[in-house]
This record gives structure tokens, C-alpha cells and sequence, in this order.
């Protein structure tokens, strides 16, 4: 459904832009989503400064995101979402 993939995008976007607020404190920059996520990830998540589940859960978001924005076939289920 439609809706659906409307909100796994949203849902990644809040999280995305969650991720920058956080990396707004330090005099970093990034042009690309995975540069970010990549970072956060190894100065936040990994020094466990963020629960390890919240890694899983941002490429868990990004995967659901991706394939609802640009498979065509792809299926959303509201659990999913």
C-alpha cells in the first residue's frame, strides 16, 4: 500500500535527521546518508554512547526505506512499518 511506503520514508528521515542533530555538535559534515550513518555508528553506537540496538534498528529503517522508495514489487506490510 501506498501509505505505507510514504511512512517507511518519513520514518527514515525522522531518524536521518535525528542522526545530524546529534552530529551538529561536533564541526563534522557529510554529503552522503551512509557517510553519516557510518559515522554515527562508529562514534556513537560502537562507543556505546547509543544503545547497539539502535544501529540495527537505522539499517533496518534504511533497508525498509530503500526498497519501498525504489523496488517497484516491493510489498510493504504495516508491521514493517
Amino acid at each position: 500500500m501506498q501509505k505505507y511506503k510514504g511512512a517507511n520514508n518519513r520514518a527514515y528521515y525522522s531518524i536521518f535527521h535525528s542522526i545530524k542533530a546529534v552530529l551538529a555538535l561536533e564541526p563534522i559534515d557529510f554529503k552522503r546518508h551512509k557517510d553519516v550513518i557510518a559515522y554515527f555508528n562508529k562514534n556513537y553506537v560502537h562507543t556505546e554512547i547509543f544503545p547497539k540496538i539502535i544501529g540495527h534498528k537505522i539499517a533496518e529503517a534504511n533497508a525498509i526505506r530503500e526498497d519501498s522508495d525504489y523496488d517497484d514489487e516491493f510489498v510493504v506490510k504495516p508491521e514493517e512499518t
